[in-house]
């Protein structure tokens, strides 16, 4: 029995002390859950975080930071302060890959500049990671951002971060088990601490117009609605080109202007302008009380066209 013991006490001691996990790995692993369950459970997409690589960056490092086809995204703090995500070609494909076709597709990631329809396409997806890490990471530093819009470019960086070194969240995933590989980084300033109110600092006003100069040039996307229809699974699937689709005369005056969270920003009326289809925005007040689709009152006449 003690020739049988020998061996594996001396494995034990050739292995050495049992590691000990710190709050670091915690964080990361919670991370790495976080960021793998939010792009399953909005974009029922297949990933598993293959690595996380943090880094500092310094301020005049931000503007080259997007790579080639990298989708640019603000996040905002309810506290005013502002991060950055950044979404490669590929991880921004099998996103939309899994919301329109099931799956990603085994196919190479075509080369084209990324829109704001993409961004809106992969912003619930982002917020939810922020959510869940927040959630599990205590005191993480994406506590508070979310979603905010588009920038194009790394001059567009400079103007809306901070000038402040931040820290840098590498992340590489593998999607659609193993069928393409995709890179996001994250960008979040320093945690702040606690502040005693002051008066206001000499440089508040300049940042303040940088900040509304970053956030006016970015894009915001509005669809504009003509009207609902009520299609059985069967007719959506029985639709070709040149199908005609019947709408309300009354539709037409009331085009709703929508965002990307489902308000109504503006109640519009289609007609022409210069020869092309045009909507003139109504007084915001008639988009304020605009009434349900079906209970819209019935319209005058169209005009007839010159």
């Amino acid at each position: 029995m003690s020739g049988d013991a020998r061996p594996s006490a001396l494995r034990r001691k050739l292995r050495g002390p049992p590691r000990t996990e710190t709050p670091a790995d915690d964080g990361l692993r919670a991370w790495r859950l976080a960021l793998a369950r939010a792009l399953s459970e909005t974009a029922s997409l297949p990933a598993r975080v293959r690595g996380i690589a943090r880094d500092e960056v310094a301020p005049d490092a931000f503007e080259a930071l997007p790579g080639e086809g990298d989708l640019i995204l603000l996040l905002e703090a309810g506290s005013g302060r502002f991060g950055l995500a950044l979404v490669d070609a590929a991880l921004l494909t099998s996103v939309i890959e899994a919301q329109t076709m099931g799956r990603v597709m085994p196919r190479p990631v075509p080369e084209r500049a990324p829109t704001g329809t993409d961004a809106a396409m992969v912003a619930d997806a982002l917020d939810r990671m922020l959510v869940l890490a927040e959630r599990d990471v205590p005191g993480a530093e994406c506590t508070g951002f979310r979603y905010a819009t588009r920038l194009q470019g790394g001059p567009a960086i400079v103007l809306a971060l901070a000038d402040d070194t931040h820290s840098l969240m590498d992340v590489t995933f593998d999607l659609g088990n193993g069928a393409r590989e995709g890179r996001l980084r994250l960008l979040f300033p320093p945690v702040p601490a606690p502040e005693v109110e002051t008066p206001d600092k000499p440089h508040a006003a300049p940042w303040a117009e940088r900040l509304e100069k970053a956030v006016m040039g970015g894009e915001v996307t509005v669809d504009g609605r003509l009207g609902r229809l009520r299609l059985t699974a069967e007719e959506v699937m029985a639709l070709r080109p040149g199908a005609t689709l019947p709408f309300d005369r009354k539709d037409l005056y009331r085009v709703r202007l929508i965002t990307r969270d489902g308000t109504t920003a503006a109640l519009a009326q289609l007609g022409r302008s210069g020869g092309y289809r045009a909507l003139r925005l109504l007084p915001r007040e008639e988009a304020k009380a605009a009434p349900d689709w079906d209970a819209a009152p019935e319209p005058p006449p169209l005009p007839s066209e010159e």
